[in-house]
């Protein structure tokens, strides 16, 4: 006489539930892919719990400007459920493989009709297209905090448009972002405020979007690559706005950097525009980080 065991219908159920859940998850999974590493800060701070992986589509030495397309980095853009990307403008290398994606798998944020831009300087002017980009329009759009939040709102309206059950977790998150950036903003006011008469040689035209956001004074930009030397006009140009600045800000401090920081008699600081370094988690931190390097900057501390 054979005796069943009462547990073994629960013992099914149990595991259909749990191979039903785990399908689920695998279903409602999402793979989002950033074209630069601060755009992927800023959705990772958004989807944090949820089954989304986020990931970076340039490494961390490549030039958004002028990378080229490889099989693998192709293979990511068709893999992913969006694409993240800032423009044309900025990532020209990105056009024709994003053309072979369908529109709701791609989000420009270059496009988007609520972002603030700064004023155009006056050394604009002088300068030349960097790899065929022209810097007349600074895409560094994040560097301003109402356009990194302008950036999350359509990001949860795009994600929740892909993924509909996910709406009411995404917009608290936006809530605690629009307060988290926005207090951070205040504060960053507060920490510059008192030095705004101070200004600073830019390297390359990296961050007019902070500039802009929090009036500080940016006396010019020397936009030199390393095939480039620069002209006696430009370098006496930058010699004579050299005098009214406190530092030259550099996306990174390579030799032709710290050369050129010693003609000019200045201190150099970094400001990480790019989010390089791998410790920054969280766009809260990166942007604390751009505001620590210009307040050392134009409080004279490097000096």
């Amino acid at each position: 006489m054979r005796i069943s065991n009462p547990l073994r219908p629960l013992l099914a159920l149990f595991l259909f539930s749990f191979a039903m859940s785990a399908w689920s998850q695998a279903a409602e999974k999402l793979t989002l892919l950033s074209s630069i590493r601060p755009l992927s800060l800023l959705a990772a701070d958004l989807v944090d719990g949820l089954p989304v992986e986020v990931n970076t589509l340039l490494p961390a030495n490549a030039d958004p400007h002028n990378w080229s397309m490889r099989v693998s980095d192709r293979q990511r853009l068709e893999a992913a459920d969006l694409v993240v990307w800032l423009g044309p403008d900025f990532e020209n290398f990105l056009v024709k493989p994003l053309r072979n994606l369908k529109p709701e798998k791609q989000l420009e944020l270059g496009a988007l009709a609520s972002l603030q831009w700064p004023q155009k300087h006056e050394h604009e002017d002088d300068h030349h297209d960097h790899h065929g980009h022209h810097h007349g329009r600074d895409m560094h759009l994040w560097l301003n905090p109402a356009n990194a939040l302008e950036i999350q709102k359509v990001l949860v309206a795009r994600l929740g448009e892909i993924r509909p059950g996910w709406r009411a977790v995404l917009q608290e998150r936006l809530l605690q972002q629009s307060a988290l950036i926005n207090s951070l903003q205040a504060d960053i006011q507060r920490r510059l405020s008192p030095h705004r008469q101070n200004g600073f040689i830019a390297y390359h035209d990296t961050y007019e979007h902070f500039v802009s956001a929090f009036g500080l004074q940016q006396l010019d930009a020397v936009n030199q690559f390393a095939e480039q030397r620069l002209s006696a006009k430009t370098l006496q140009r930058l010699q004579a706005h050299a005098r009214g600045a406190r530092c030259l800000m550099v996306e990174k401090n390579d030799a032709q950097e710290t050369r050129l920081a010693k003609t000019l008699s200045l201190p150099v600081v970094v400001a990480d525009g790019l989010a390089l370094d791998p410790e920054l988690i969280g766009f809260a931190s990166f942007l604390e980080n751009i505001a620590a390097a210009f307040e050392t900057c134009i409080s004279g501390v490097a000096e």
